[in-house]
């Protein structure tokens, strides 16, 4: 069987039309399709599609009311935007092998979204030809000739429940039913349940005998033994359910806890560092508060006196140069004198003596003249070098101009961070980690104890459904003897003889196939297990009872207690069951898988994309997050890869958009389907 297209119309979150090609690609064999999306928008209702398509009423459940029925089609029905479509469906195309021919099927569901009468209807075509003259009832038992239910144990897996199928009873049940549906010995049940019917119906119109009443007896104590067996699996599957979900919640409770003390954590080392960094510039900034009042304080307050300094300071200034430049004009005035008293200098001018010299008297008087009176203004009083005459003019600048502003600011600041730190003290004194915490450990250890009850409980059921079981090996074994027993017996009617031999035939053809296929089961197992591990020899042998359908493993002549078994492994050994059923059907199946890679740590998830997926023929549909099937996932499948999509929630519209990523040489395209 190989599915080649699923079209969606007002399922769901698909609103509309929405078609996805599944078809593989035999040429290049690539036989896997990736679904990928976040959390919410539709990916498992894909695989629901599918299997409602195929099974209808029994994709829910083995017994459905026509109500429960109805209330399903209008709950899967599009909702969004409060808006009520008229019409919803689901059409698969598909191709099956039907007596050794390819035979294509085209089967489609579809129902109006009235909530007095939804009106489901269904259309099946085969090789283009309606199949018109079957009634709806006739429709939907073709649909499960053709494809039959318990094919739907080894074509739709969900990976998020393996763990909760290694549970010892839902593992043993799976493989027990699975192995009756793929070997054919559901029909032997039948014909069974007929036989006895019939076997019934002669013994009561034969006359009472001792042999009789004894077979009467055994058949009301298996059958007593029956509605207790199935009252307590009924409640086993219960227990098992609600322990599956308390400890779904115990997991997400411990992941709560894990987050929220990091989170917890991580704010109050947070809080702690500002405070710490708050303490430490509080501490710096009134140090230097007090080293500007230790070195200015007392001047702050007399400004007046320190304008008079600055402006005595820059005075002595100018006198300190006056005074050096004096010097030079008086050594420059000697040299001049020297020239006007030398008879030869004022020849060339003809300018006498006495006129020579008033001219210099007034060239001197002229040049040795200084602004400064003689008032005490010209006083040196503050004896210094020029650059410490400099850095005190500096420091008297800053006093009168730049210290109180640089005290108000730093003063402000503390001010400030007096202030933050009064707000974070009073937040460090209230939180406290196990205010966060403290309740979700409190809720944690409420489900422990609840999940520790539910399997106490769950171990009682468990004895006594052995000790049930014993009583039913036993009465089956009385019944056996009873019925070999009548048969010789000549006062039997014959049509009754037959029937208990035919009986007695078919029960023991059960039993022999159902060990043969348990033999080659075993066998699978074991080799697609030590595969999957990277490991020939991991396991040694392993054991499938026949009665129970409890495994056994062992290991170097020891059994392996499954507890000690890690969940990648436990989850390992479940894909390694699926996989060796699948190989005994001798029917080619899809692979609809959701969730691949729930409890996989990095190496069992390499073996599981490497070895696994490739080998199953001829179709993998691959749903996961887009988490899950990151990059590492791709390139592991690249080259398998026929088709990929990316889903996405669209939140105008409130529906699930379907976009394609085509891959052409290692490029990434995406474009809307």
């Amino acid at each position: 069987m190989i599915i080649e297209s699923i079209v969606l119309n007002n399922f769901g979150l698909y609103k509309g039309e929405t078609t996805v090609k599944l078809e593989p690609d035999n040429l290049v064999n690539r036989n896997i399709t990736v679904i990928s999306g976040q959390n919410g928008v539709g990916k498992s209702t894909l695989q629901e599609a599918i299997h409602f398509c195929l099974l209808g009423s029994l994709s829910i459940d083995t017994r459905v009311s026509e109500a429960t029925y109805e209330r399903y089609l209008l709950k899967r029905s599009y909702r969004g935007s409060g808006i009520e479509l008229q019409e919803s469906s689901i059409e698969l195309n598909f191709e099956f092998i039907k007596s050794g021919a390819p035979v294509k099927y085209k089967v489609k569901r579809f129902w109006m979204n009235d909530h007095d009468n939804p009106n489901e209807d269904l259309h099946i075509e085969e090789n283009g030809k309606p199949l018109n003259e079957l009634n709806k009832k006739e429709k939907n038992l073709f649909l499960r000739e053709l494809v039959q239910p318990g094919l739907a144990k080894v074509m739709f897996f969900d990976g998020e429940r393996l763990l909760s199928l290694y549970d010892q009873g839902n593992l043993a049940n799976f493989i027990a039913e699975s192995c009756r549906y793929l070997f054919g010995l559901n029909f032997v049940d039948l014909l069974s349940t007929d036989l006895n019917y019939y076997i019934n119906k002669l013994q009561s119109q034969q006359d009472p005998s001792q042999s009789l009443a004894e077979i009467n007896k055994v058949k009301n104590e298996l059958r007593d033994i029956q509605n207790i067996t199935v009252a307590i699996e009924a409640e086993k599957t219960e227990l098992i359910e609600s322990i599956n979900s308390l400890k779904q919640s115990a997991v997400q409770n411990e992941r709560l806890i894990s987050d929220q003390g990091r989170w917890a954590t991580s704010t109050l080392e947070i809080l702690k560092a500002e405070k710490l960094q708050l303490e430490r510039d509080t501490i710096i900034l009134k140090k230097e508060l007090v080293d500007i009042y230790t070195a200015t304080g007392p001047f702050v307050f007399c400004k007046k006196l320190l304008i008079r300094l600055k402006n005595r300071l820059l005075n002595e200034r100018e006198i300190e140069k006056w005074q050096h430049a004096s010097d030079l004009f008086n050594y420059k005035v000697s040299e001049l004198e020297q020239k006007f008293n030398d008879p030869q200098f004022f020849n060339a001018l003809n300018i006498d003596n006495e006129l020579s010299g008033k001219i210099f008297n007034a060239l001197k008087e002229s040049l040795i003249s200084t602004p400064y009176k003689s008032d005490g203004e010209n006083i040196i009083y503050h004896e210094m070098a020029d650059s410490d005459r400099s850095h005190l003019l500096s420091w008297i600048e800053e006093v009168i101009n730049g210290i109180s502003t640089t005290i108000v600011t730093k003063s402000e600041s503390i001010v400030v961070k007096d202030d933050r730190l009064k707000i974070i003290n009073k937040e460090l004194s209230s939180f406290s980690k196990d205010d966060v915490v403290l309740p979700l450990l409190k809720d944690l250890q409420e489900v422990t104890r609840n999940i520790g009850a539910s399997e106490q409980k769950l171990e009682s059921l468990n004895r006594k459904s052995d000790e049930t079981n014993k009583r039913k090996n036993f009465y089956s074994a009385r019944l056996i003897s009873l019925e070999e027993k009548m048969i010789k017996d000549s006062t039997v009617d014959d049509r009754l003889k037959l029937s208990s031999r035919t009986k007695l035939v078919l029960e023991s053809y059960a039993s022999q196939l159902m060990a043969k296929k348990l033999l080659q089961l075993k066998h699978n197992v074991l080799e697609k297990f030590n595969l999957l591990c990277r490991k020939d020899s991991y396991l040694d042998d392993l054991v499938i009872d026949p009665e129970s359908f409890e495994i056994k493993l062992s290991r170097k002549d020891m059994v392996v207690d499954h507890n000690h078994l890690s969940a990648g492994e436990k989850q390992l050994l479940i894909v390694s069951i699926l996989w060796g059923l699948r190989e005994l059907t001798n029917i080619s199946l899809p692979l609809i898988i959701d969730t691949p890679l729930a409890r996989l740590d990095l190496e069992h998830r390499k073996t599981f994309i490497e070895r696994f997926l490739p080998a199953i023929q001829p179709q993998v549909i691959l749903i996961g997050t887009d988490m899950e099937l990151a990059g590492d996932v791709i390139a592991g499948l690249e080259h398998h890869i026929a088709h990929h999509y990316e889903l996405s929630y669209n939140s105008e519209t409130q529906s699930t958009n379907l976009s394609k990523i085509e891959r052409i040489y290692k490029e990434e395209k995406l474009h809307e389907v």
